[in-house]
C-alpha cells in the first residue's frame, strides 16, 4: 500500500512542478507584455482639478506623437529616426471651463467656444485622464513628471515652462502639405506663428507675438523682430533681443552673435550674463570655468581670458598647444617666427626664441632646435647636456614633415627651415616651390623655408605657361604676379581672367573689359557679361569673336572690341559656328551673319548651331535640314535629328517612327531607318565608313550604304 501512494506523491510534485512553471512562463509573458511598447491607440485628454473655479483640459498631441514614434523606433527600426519622417504634430490645445461646465477660454486649436461646450456639455466635471499616471498624480507637476519625452528627440522638453503654457497665434498656420521640406529640418506648419505663454487659469503671461519662444529653466529663448535675446516671464530682457542669431555652446551655455561675432554668454544653470571682448572665437567656452584661462583669437591669433572673461594675455600667438598635451603643463606658443612655452596662467615662462620645439617629458626636458642645432632645455629654459630626446614629427613626402595636424619643412640633413606651423604644404607637379596655407590663407616658400609670398591670400593661380604669370586672389579683389612672384597687377580687380589672346578679362565697378598684362585696357569695362575670345582654340573655326552682355542685352564683339552684332538681343547663341550664330524673336528663332545681317528669318521652333555647314530645325513636331542661307536640305519629314553631334563633320542620325538612321549632310540616306539604336562611328583607311548599331536586339558594326 505504501509504494502505490509513494507513486502517487510523486507524481503530485511533479504535476505542482510542471503546473508552477507554467504559471511562471505565463506571469513571464505577462510582464514582457505589459513592458512591450505599444502604439498609442488615441491622443490624450488631461483633466486637471479645478482651482480657484477654473479647471484646464489639455489634449496632449505632443506625448501622442512621442509614444508613437518610441514604438514604431522600438517595433521597426530603421537607419533614419522616424521623427525626420512623420508630420511633426501640432502644439497641445488648451481649454479653460468653470464650475457650470462652460468652456470660457481656448488656446491652440481651430474649434470655436461655441462647438467646444457642445462637445463637453456632456463631460462630468469631476473626468479623469485616460492616462494612468495623470490618474495617480492628476496635477501640473505630475504632467511634467511623466512627460519628459520617452523619445531622445522629444519636442516636449522644449515646451515645458514650468507653471505656463506655450500657445500659438493661429492665423498664419500653413496647412498645405510640403513633403520636400521633410528633411530639412523645420516643416512645421506653426513655424510661421508667433507665440506667447498662459498660466494654469488662461490667463496671457507673455503676449502671443514673439516669432521664437523656448524654455531656459526660469527664463526664456525669444525671436522678436527676426533677433534674439533672453528674458523672464515678466518680459525683463536679461539679453537685450538684438543680436542677429545664438548658438549653443553647451546644454548650460548659449552665445550670442551680433556682425558675425559672439558678443554674450549666457549660462543657463546660473543666469549669469558675460559680455565678450572683441575676440573672433573662444574656443571651448563650455569650459571656461574649469581652468585657470581659456583660449580666444583674434585676426587669426591667439590670447587667454580667465573665467570672469578678463584678458590675461592678448592675442599674440600663431600657434598655441593645449596644457595638457606636456607632463609638466608647460604649453608650447609660437609667435614672431619662433617657439616659446608658457604656464597654465598664460605667462611666457620661456621666451619665444627657438626655431622649432616639443613638449616638455617627464623627465621635465623638452629637445628644441636654436640657431641650426637641436639639444635639451629644462624648464627654466637653460641648455640641458645629456639628453637623449627625440623629435616627433614624421617626413611625408621629400622635406615636408608634419607634426599631429601641422606642417614644415627641413633640409637634407633634417634641420628645420620653415616651422612646423602650417594647415597645408605641398608642391604642385612641375613647380620648383611649395604651396602653404595657414588659417586658410594662402602663401609660397622656396626649398630653404623661404617666404616668397606671405599667408595672405585666398587663392593664388598655377602659372600660365605661355606667359609665365599666375593669378592672385586677397580680400575677395585679383591680381597678378609674374614668374619671379613679383605683383605685376595689384589685387583690385573684381574679377580677372585669362583669354586665349594671352591677354586678361578684368571685372572692375562690375563691369567687364580686356586689358594685357601691363594694364593697358584693350577693350573698355562696358560690359555685363564677357564670354572671352574661346573660338580661337578651334583650328577649323578660328573666328575671335566674344559675346557680351550690355544693358542686359547681348551681342557679340571683335577682338578690337568693335560690336559686330549690336547688343540688342535677349536671346543669342552662345558661340559663333560657320559664321552663323541663332537668335531669338517672338519666340522663333533665326540665323545672323557675323555683320548682324539676319540671314536665316526666326521662323523654328528649335534649332542647332552650324557646327558644319548645315544644321537641324524644327517647325511643328517636326525636324530638317537647312542651309546657311536658310535653304531646305531635306523636308519637314524627321521626328528628330541629333544636331549637336556630326560624324566626321557629315553624317548624322535621324528619328522617325520610334526607329533611328543616318543621313548625309546633303540629305541623302547612308543607312535605312531601321534601327533601335546607333551607337558609335569608325572610318579606317581605305575602308567604308561604319557605325555599330543594334537591331532586333543585336548589336554589330554596319557600313554605310
Amino acid at each position: 500500500m505504501r509504494r502505490p501512494m509513494k507513486n502517487m506523491n510523486r507524481l503530485i510534485v511533479f504535476a505542482a512542478i510542471f503546473i508552477t512553471a507554467v504559471s511562471s512562463c505565463r506571469a513571464q509573458s505577462d510582464i514582457e507584455d505589459f513592458f512591450r511598447p505599444r502604439m498609442p491607440e488615441q491622443i490624450d485628454t488631461i483633466y486637471y482639478p479645478f482651482y480657484n473655479g477654473v479647471q484646464m483640459i489639455e489634449v496632449d498631441h505632443l506625448a501622442y506623437w512621442d509614444r508613437k514614434i518610441f514604438f514604431l523606433e522600438q517595433s521597426q527600426p530603421r537607419a533614419m529616426s522616424y521623427s525626420m519622417l512623420e508630420p511633426p504634430p501640432p502644439p497641445n490645445e488648451y481649454f479653460f471651463r468653470d464650475s457650470t461646465g462652460n468652456i470660457i477660454n481656448a488656446y491652440n486649436t481651430f474649434w470655436s467656444l461655441e462647438s467646444l461646450n457642445a462637445l463637453f456639455k456632456d463631460v462630468p466635471l469631476d473626468k479623469r485622464s485616460n492616462n494612468l499616471m495623470h490618474q495617480l498624480i492628476p496635477t501640473h507637476a505630475g504632467k511634467t513628471a511623466f512627460s519628459d519625452g520617452v523619445w531622445p528627440y522629444s519636442p516636449q522638453p522644449m515646451n515645458f515652462f514650468n507653471g505656463f503654457y506655450k500657445v500659438y497665434n493661429f492665423s498664419n498656420v500653413d496647412t498645405a502639405h510640403k513633403s520636400d521640406l521633410y528633411f530639412q529640418g523645420d516643416f512645421s506648419p506653426f513655424t510661421n506663428c508667433t507665440v506667447g505663454l498662459i498660466d494654469s487659469f488662461g490667463n496671457i503671461k507673455v503676449p502671443i507675438k514673439y516669432e521664437a519662444l523656448w524654455p531656459l529653466r526660469n527664463n526664456l529663448l525669444v525671436q522678436l523682430n527676426g533677433k534674439w535675446g533672453v528674458m523672464d516671464k515678466e518680459q525683463k530682457e536679461i539679453i537685450p533681443i538684438e543680436y542677429d542669431s545664438y548658438n549653443w555652446e553647451s546644454q548650460e551655455l548659449i552665445s550670442f552673435v551680433k556682425n558675425g561675432k559672439i558678443k554674450k554668454h549666457y549660462r543657463i544653470d546660473k543666469s549669469i550674463v558675460r559680455t565678450i571682448g572683441d575676440y573672433d572665437e573662444i574656443i571651448n567656452p563650455e569650459n571656461i570655468n574649469q581652468y585657470p584661462v581659456t583660449m580666444v583669437k583674434k585676426d587669426g591669433r591667439i590670447g587667454f581670458i580667465d573665467s570672469s572673461y578678463t584678458e590675461v594675455m592678448a592675442p599674440v600667438y600663431e600657434v598655441c598647444e593645449s596644457f595638457y598635451a606636456s607632463d609638466l603643463k608647460l604649453a608650447r606658443v609660437f609667435r614672431d617666427g619662433h617657439w616659446g612655452y608658457i604656464n597654465k596662467h598664460a605667462k611666457e615662462v620661456i621666451p619665444c626664441r627657438f626655431e622649432d620645439s616639443e613638449n616638455f617629458g617627464r623627465d621635465g626636458y623638452a629637445l628644441v632646435q636654436f640657431e641650426g642645432e637641436r639639444f635639451c632645455i629644462d624648464t627654466l629654459g637653460d641648455r640641458i647636456q645629456a639628453c637623449d630626446h627625440m623629435v616627433q614629427w614624421r617626413k611625408t613626402i621629400g622635406n615636408i614633415v608634419n607634426r599631429g595636424y601641422l606642417y614644415g619643412l627641413t633640409d637634407s640633413v633634417g634641420i628645420v627651415v620653415l616651422p612646423v606651423i602650417y594647415d597645408q604644404l605641398y608642391k604642385m607637379p612641375g613647380e620648383d616651390f611649395y604651396r602653404l596655407s595657414r588659417n586658410k590663407q594662402i602663401g609660397l616658400a622656396d626649398k630653404s623655408g623661404k617666404i616668397i609670398l606671405p599667408c595672405v591670400y585666398e587663392e593664388i593661380g598655377q602659372f600660365w605657361k605661355d606667359k609665365n604669370i599666375a593669378l592672385l586672389r586677397r580680400d575677395t579683389m585679383f591680381g597678378v604676379i609674374d614668374s619671379n612672384f613679383r605683383i605685376i597687377i595689384p589685387c583690385e580687380y573684381e574679377l580677372v581672367q585669362f583669354d586665349l589672346t594671352g591677354n586678361l578679362i578684368f571685372k572692375k565697378n562690375g563691369l567687364f573689359g580686356l586689358m594685357d598684362i601691363e594694364t593697358n585696357i584693350l577693350i573698355p569695362p562696358l560690359y555685363q557679361q564677357f564670354n572671352g575670345f574661346r573660338q580661337i582654340m578651334y583650328t577649323k573655326d578660328p573666328n575671335p569673336y566674344s559675346m557680351v552682355l550690355r544693358d542686359s542685352l547681348y551681342g557679340y564683339i571683335n577682338i578690337k572690341g568693335k560690336e559686330i552684332i549690336p547688343c540688342k538681343y535677349k536671346h543669342l547663341g552662345y558661340e559663333i559656328h560657320n559664321n552663323r550664330v541663332f537668335y531669338q524673336e517672338n519666340n522663333k528663332y533665326g540665323f545672323l551673319d557675323t555683320t548682324g545681317k539676319a540671314v536665316v528669318a526666326p521662323v523654328y521652333d528649335r534649332v542647332f548651331d552650324f557646327i558644319t555647314d548645315v544644321t537641324a530645325v524644327q517647325r511643328g513636331s517636326k525636324w530638317a535640314l537647312i542651309d546657311g542661307k536658310g535653304k531646305l536640305i531635306t523636308e519637314f519629314i524627321y521626328d528628330m535629328i541629333v544636331g549637336h553631334t556630326w560624324y566626321d563633320q557629315q553624317f548624322v542620325v535621324v528619328y522617325q517612327n520610334n526607329k533611328c538612321g543616318v543621313i548625309d549632310k546633303k540629305g541623302k540616306l547612308i543607312l535605312p531607318i531601321e534601327y533601335e539604336a546607333i551607337h558609335d562611328f569608325s572610318q579606317a583607311t581605305g575602308l567604308k565608313p561604319e557605325f555599330r548599331v543594334t537591331k532586333n536586339g543585336s548589336t554589330y558594326w554596319e557600313n554605310v550604304l
